[in-house]
This record gives structure tokens, sequence and C-alpha cells, in this order.
């Protein structure tokens, strides 16, 4: 028989797995709207969000969908202005992924969409992102 904390596991799994679904569809739709066009929308597991890491796709550009604790412009030692965010399952390798954008977002808030290059993935859940994104 499978113990109480087995049980926990999966249920904290599953809200994971709505949450990020949750996300998913509320960034898409704000995107879609904001931008306008053709849009389409790949569920998790799908074969082009699993293989091609691709949530969706609006006139032809690609996004990757994570979703966003906080962003916050910050400025190096170099002097030059940088973009903090906080998000959870960001990968390095999406930069070689035929991915146009990564596009950061939480139900209710601001979306922000950078371009998928010209980044440095500290861990899963940090990234510095070189250029200035599009805010919706």
């Amino acid at each position: 028989s499978r113990g109480l904390g087995d049980v926990y596991k999966r249920q904290i799994q599953w809200r994971s797995i709505q949450n990020g679904y949750e996300t998913e569809v509320y960034v898409s739709k704000k995107l879609s709207d904001n931008i306008g066009g053709n849009a389409e929308f790949f569920l998790p597991g799908s074969i082009m969000d699993r293989y091609n890491s691709i949530d969706m796709i609006i006139n032809g550009e690609s996004y990757q969908v994570k979703p966003l604790s906080y962003a916050k412009e910050v400025i190096g030692k170099d002097g030059k202005n940088y973009y903090y965010v906080k998000t959870y399952g960001m990968r390095d390798d999406y930069k070689q992924k035929n991915i146009d954008y990564i596009a950061y977002g939480s139900k209710g808030g601001e979306v922000y969409v950078f371009p998928n290059k010209k980044y440095y993935v500290k861990n899963r859940n940090e990234v510095l992102h070189f250029e200035e994104p599009k805010i919706y």
C-alpha cells in the first residue's frame, strides 16, 4: 500500500502541472490578444512542447513560456542594463532549439518577452537577459 507521503507528493506534482498549464494559457492569451494575427497553442506534453520546447506560435514566431516570479532591471559592473528574471525550469539548451522568444508570465501579471539569445542561465530558477524585453 502507498503511504500518505506518496499521495501528498502526487498532489504536489499535479498542482505544479496545473499551475504550469494555467500560466501557459494566460501568457498565450495575453500575447495573442496584444500581438494579434494567427496564434497556435500547444498543450503540455504535445510533440511540439515535449520535443521542440515550443508552447505557442504567433504569426510564424515560436515561444517558450515560463512562469514568472519577478523580473527586474539591474545595472551590471560594466554599467550596462540587464534583466534579472526569477522563474522555474529554465534551460540553457533552449538557445539550440528553434525558439524565437522566451516569454515569462504569471496569471494576472505582466508578460516579459525576450529574444531567445543573449542570456545566461545561472540555474533553473535564475536567468540574466542581456537584451530588453517587450512587456505586455
